[in-house]
Order: structure tokens, then sequence, then C-alpha cells
């Protein structure tokens, strides 16, 4: 690769990068995780053959990486704090309920719908 494309793609993981810190607290889990990925990628492509990399793809991937572990602590702090505090659990299950009209517990109880004493064709067996 040329000078030019290297300085490119240095430019681009540096964007990613700070998208990547600033969509942690607005959009979290997906586009952390995708944007920092793909700054990760731009900066060790922007290396090229060369032993080292250049400061704004370092920076980039510095991001990129914060915001990859601020993203997955965020995630699993919030799971811990739904199954180990009981006020926080009753307030997510109220807005689920608000929601969806239904208990959060119903969620994952999905059963078959229940079958007729009768089956559906007997009325006309007569």
């Amino acid at each position: 690769m040329n000078n030019t494309s290297n300085q490119t793609l240095e430019k681009v993981a540096l964007v990613f990068g700070v998208v990547a810190i600033g969509s942690t607290m607005i959009i979290p889990v997906f586009c952390p995780l995708f944007f920092g990925s793909i700054a990760i990628v731009m900066a060790f492509l922007s290396k090229g053959y060369d032993i080292r990399m250049a400061t704004h793809a370092k920076i980039g991937t510095a991001l990129a990486s914060v915001a990859i572990v601020l993203n997955i602590a965020l995630l699993v702090g919030s799971v811990m704090l739904y199954l180990y505090v009981p006020a926080y659990k009753q307030q997510i299950n109220q807005v689920y309920e608000q929601m969806y009209g239904e208990p959060l517990e119903d969620f994952g109880n999905m059963e078959a719908p229940a079958t007729p004493a009768e089956p559906a064709g007997k009325e006309f067996a007569q």
C-alpha cells in the first residue's frame, strides 16, 4: 500500500474509535462493538508492512479498546444489578409490564396453546 492509503486508514481508525467511545453512552451494546472492531481492524491495516503503527492509528485503537471494555462493563453491571438488587428488578418488571401488558416472568414461559377437549371435526362426524 502506498502512504496515502495508510494515512486514510489511520484517519478512519481514529474516527471510528471516537464514534465507538461516543456511542457507548448513547447506543450501548451493538454500536460500540461494531465501530470499535472496525477501528481496530483499520488501525492494523494502516500499518501495512511497517513495524510500528502510526500515532493516529494507536489513538484509534486505544479509544476503540476503551469503548469495547467500557461497553462490556456496563452490560455486565446492568445484568448484575438486575440479578442482585431487588428494587432495580422490581422497577424493570414494572416498566416491562406497562409496556407489554404482561409480567417479565412470563417472558421465558412460552407454553403451547391449550388444546380443546374435543377434536375440531367431531361435530361433523354425526
